[in-house]
């Protein structure tokens, strides 16, 4: 796990389990043809959406309300999944890797650089 996380120091035993129990958690799914049907899909129900707001009846509840079924995306999502990582990884944690985490967690994310 990089990013936000690399500077836990895990050891190859942490790793090999965070990846298995993350693994079995994930998608099952990796089929190329599905995940285009996926998009496909969701690019149709996009234009679908774009087209009802041209019309007179449109409806914004519609409009914003994601299809049934439909996978999260969005801010939302994300944090969804880390908080899913964080479940996963905490228990794998020694004291002093879980008090780091804490520190950085406390923190927030980093401030990004201003631009002019």
């Amino acid at each position: 796990m990089g990013g936000p996380f690399a500077d836990l120091e895990l050891t190859e035993a942490q790793q090999s389990q965070l990846r298995a129990k993350l693994d079995a958690e994930g998608p099952k799914t990796t089929d190329r043809e599905a995940m285009k049907a996926k998009f496909e899909s969701m690019k149709k129900d996009k234009e679908a959406k774009l087209q009802s707001f041209k019309q007179d009846g449109f409806d914004a509840a519609a409009f914003v309300t994601p299809p049934a079924g439909r996978e999260k995306s969005g801010p939302r999502a994300h944090g969804d999944r880390m908080l899913n990582h964080l479940a996963v990884l905490v228990p794998i944690l020694t004291l002093e890797q879980r008090e780091k985490l804490a520190q950085k967690i406390e923190q927030g994310p980093p401030a990004r650089p201003q631009r002019h």
